[in-house]
């Protein structure tokens, strides 16, 4: 008995992503979902970014690092660290697919 594959399409920006496999249904709820968030992330990351300029136009680096609370000094520097080396990963994976 020959099964029927059902053939679904996502637009992803100008990509087109096909699905055949037997998961379909589940990879493009995934898909759908993983954009979503990475949409929301962006948002997230352009309020982080606003927030790191108005920083650097009121006080210096060396102001910062002086007079800074130590912990929240810490704890920033370790979110930002940890989001560059993941989006630095994830450069590596578009470069490394075009």
């Amino acid at each position: 008995m020959r099964r029927r594959l059902r053939v679904k399409f996502l637009a992803v920006g100008v990509r087109m992503a096909s699905f055949n496999d037997a998961d379909s249904d589940k990879d493009l709820t995934r898909i759908t979902t993983m954009i979503s968030d990475l949409r929301s992330a962006w948002i997230d990351l352009l309020s982080a970014r606003c927030a790191t300029d108005r920083l650097r136009a009121r006080y210096s680096v060396q102001e910062m690092a002086r007079f800074g609370e130590r912990a929240t000094l810490q704890k920033a520097v370790d979110a930002a660290t940890a989001m560059c080396e993941y989006f630095t990963e994830l450069r590596k994976q578009i470069s490394s697919q075009n």
